[in-house]
Order: structure tokens, then C-alpha cells, then sequence
């Protein structure tokens, strides 16, 4: 049998269990951090942060540096995304028409813009450099023959009843022919910057060659592939969905606009102004009309810029009748039809001051020739989409 421990004296309260040992706390790990300070979860030398840090770095390098590869064609992808959007809703209908077949939808429409629309601007460059070049000879000849003289003293003597009357009232004498001498060195400057760029404008035909090329493979791949490549850029744009969404109807609805509004009116308005020149003989016809389409973007002056002086050099070389004629034609015209088809054909809220759309026209032609004349003013559109953007949210700062 087992002792049981004695009982204890009587009146005596029994001695407390013996206590167990506790057990000694885990000593606190220290968190392992990567080289950049971050702290480490699982296995492996990067932390998570630190991970997504060189994703964005990288994704950042390698789009500056696809940036610079396809620069030379940025043009031309840019202008083929423009035109993609202002088309689009002709894609829709062949698409239909096709059965639902994108790639020979996309082939047709892109097929149909070659034909009516790029080998007639084709022709109409190598038409318009053609007579750059007659104008740059015609103008020398004049310099140097002295024709100049001449053509300076009839127009002093058709005007000098208006110089002796201004005289008169001001005492301010204006003599034409003190325009003769700044009109040579200006002409001589001229030809010269001519000289050396002619060159550069034979050369530049393969490029332009090349950027039709890949303009027309750019605008078939989005027709196909173009909500895919929308949805693409929106998944890797940091901007809000909303902002993302914004932009795009921006890019949307001012390409549409400046081609069925601004572009439309100042093509329609170089056609009347054509005819009329040509009804009323002047020279060069190509290059004056498209001087008067450029200038249709003028704020206030507008086309006159081009058919006022061109309407004082029929009424000296045809006469005062066609004179009077060219200048009714150009009032009544070449400088009301815009305001006749703007209300009708710009739609929507991207509205921009006719200034900017100046700027912003001849900066893109300077920038990629003629698709600048589109794709500049979009630009400007969607900047300053953002800057208001930047007002409404970034600005004020969180909700």
C-alpha cells in the first residue's frame, strides 16, 4: 500500500501545492528588411514593396526607351490613331456589312481612306512643291530682271491719290518703292533658303513613303484591335478610371470635331476661294488656295491675310473689273462659309479658343508635315483636359 503523508496537527491550515515552473518567453525575432529598408515577408532576399517598386521602374525605362525606338514613326501613329477614332463609325457600318469580320472590315475602310483620301494629298504635295519651285523662279526672274521696278511703280501710281490724301491729313509720306530694295534681299535670302532645303524635300519622299506605310498598318490594327488596345492603356494608366474614361471622349470628340468642324470649313473655304482665283486668273493656284486654307484658322483676319493682297494683284495686272470681282467673291464667299458651316458641324463640349487651334495647327505641321494639322490640336485639347483635371482634383487635394 502507499504512505499517504502524515495528516497535519489539528487546527493547522495543509501546506500550499508546489507551484510549476513557468515557462521563459520567446525572445522577440527582428524583422528582416531588403536593401532598400523594407520589411521582408516569406522567403527570398526582396520584399513585396520593393518588388513592385522595380516593376514600375521598369515598365517606366522600357516605355521612354519604346518611346525613342518608334519616334521616327510617332507621326504617323499618331495621326492613325486620330484617324481611327473620326472614322470609326464608318468601320462600324462596313464591319456590319461584312458579317462581322474584323480583319477584311478593317482592310476595306482602311483601303478606301488610301484611295480618297491620301493619294489625292499626295498629288496635291507634289503638285504644291511644283509650284513652290516655279513661284521661286518666277520670283527671281522678277528680281533680277528688274521687273520689280516696274511692277512697284504701277502700284504707286494707282495708289498715290490715297498717299497725297493721307499725306495731307498726317504728313506722313509713304513711297512704295522704298520697298524695292528690302523686297531684293528678302527675295535673294529667300531663294537661297530654298536652295539648300530642295534637297532635303527630294530626300524626304522615302521617308513620307515609309510613314504611309506604317500609317495604314497602324489604322488596320486599331480598327481590328482597338478596343483591346484602349482597355490595355487604361489597365496600365495610373489615372483614375473616370479621368481615363475623360480623356479618351476628350480625344474622341475634338478629333471628330476638328475634322468635320474646323478642318472641313477651311478645306471648303481654300475650294471656293479656288475657284474664284482661278475665274479670276491667278497664278499659281494650288499654292495660293492652300495659303488661304492655313490661314482660314486665323482668329479675326482669317483668309484675307491671303486674298487681299491677291485681290490688289488682279486689279493691277486684269484690271478693276476682275478686281471688283475677286473682291466680292472673297467678302461674299471664301470669308462668310465658315461662319455658314461651323454652327452646323462642330458638336460637343471641346471647345477650344481659335488662337490655340492656330497654334497648334501650324506647330504639328512643323512638327510632322500635314497630319499636324490634326494631331496637334488634339494634343492641345487632351492637355488641357488634364490641366483641368489637375484643377478639379489634384489641386484641392482628398476628400
Amino acid at each position: 500500500m502507499t504512505p499517504h503523508p502524515p495528516a497535519a496537527p489539528t487546527g493547522e491550515p495543509a501546506p500550499p501545492p508546489p507551484l510549476a515552473a513557468a515557462p521563459l518567453a520567446a525572445a522577440p525575432t527582428k524583422p528582416r528588411r531588403d536593401l532598400l529598408g523594407q520589411t521582408i515577408v516569406g522567403d527570398g532576399p526582396w520584399s513585396t514593396a520593393t518588388r513592385d517598386r522595380f516593376v514600375a521602374a521598369l515598365f517606366l525605362t522600357t516605355g521612354v526607351l519604346l518611346v525613342l525606338v518608334i519616334r521616327p514613326f510617332l507621326d504617323a501613329l499618331l495621326f492613325a490613331s486620330a484617324t481611327v477614332v473620326v472614322t470609326w463609325p464608318i468601320y462600324a457600318a462596313v464591319l456590319r456589312r461584312t458579317g462581322g469580320r474584323t480583319n477584311l472590315a478593317a482592310a476595306l475602310t482602311a483601303t478606301s481612306i488610301a484611295v480618297l483620301v491620301l493619294a489625292p494629298v499626295s498629288l496635291l504635295g507634289m503638285w504644291l512643291l511644283h509650284e513652290v519651285v516655279a513661284v521661286a523662279e518666277q520670283t527671281a526672274a522678277l528680281v533680277d530682271g528688274g521687273e520689280l521696278k516696274v511692277r512697284m511703280a504701277a502700284v504707286r501710281d494707282m495708289v498715290q491719290p490715297l498717299l497725297d490724301e493721307l499725306q495731307l491729313r498726317t504728313g506722313v509720306r509713304v513711297d512704295p518703292m522704298s520697298l524695292v530694295e528690302p523686297l531684293q534681299r528678302a527675295t535673294v535670302a529667300a531663294g537661297q533658303s530654298l536652295a539648300r532645303t530642295l534637297p532635303e524635300w527630294v530626300g524626304s519622299v522615302f521617308v513620307a513613303a515609309l510613314d504611309g506605310f506604317v500609317y495604314l498598318f497602324a489604322v488596320v490594327t486599331l480598327y481590328a484591335r482597338g478596343p483591346q488596345v484602349l482597355q490595355g492603356v487604361m489597365n496600365v494608366s495610373p489615372l483614375r478610371e473616370e479621368h481615363d474614361h475623360r480623356l479618351f471622349e476628350v480625344f474622341r470628340e475634338f478629333s471628330s470635331n476638328l475634322v468635320v468642324g474646323a478642318v472641313t470649313t477651311a478645306v471648303v473655304q481654300g475650294l471656293v476661294s479656288l475657284v474664284g482665283y482661278s475665274i479670276a486668273g491667278v497664278p499659281n493656284l494650288v499654292l495660293v488656295s492652300l495659303l488661304t486654307t492655313v490661314f482660314g484658322f486665323v482668329p479675326i483676319v482669317g483668309t484675307a491675310v491671303i486674298w487681299v493682297p491677291v485681290t490688289f494683284w488682279v486689279w493691277s495686272n486684269h484690271g478693276p473689273g476682275w478686281g471688283l470681282f475677286l473682291l466680292l467673291w472673297s467678302v461674299g464667299l471664301t470669308g462668310s462659309v465658315d461662319n455658314l458651316l461651323r454652327p452646323f458641324l462642330l458638336r460637343g463640349r471641346s471647345q477650344i479658343h481659335p488662337l490655340l487651334i492656330f497654334v497648334s495647327v501650324l506647330g504639328g505641321i512643323a512638327w510632322m508635315g500635314f497630319p499636324g494639322a490634326l494631331v496637334g490640336p488634339v494634343i492641345m485639347a487632351m492637355f488641357l483636359t488634364l490641366h483641368q483635371i489637375w484643377n478639379e482634383v489634384i489641386l484641392p487635394g482628398p476628400s
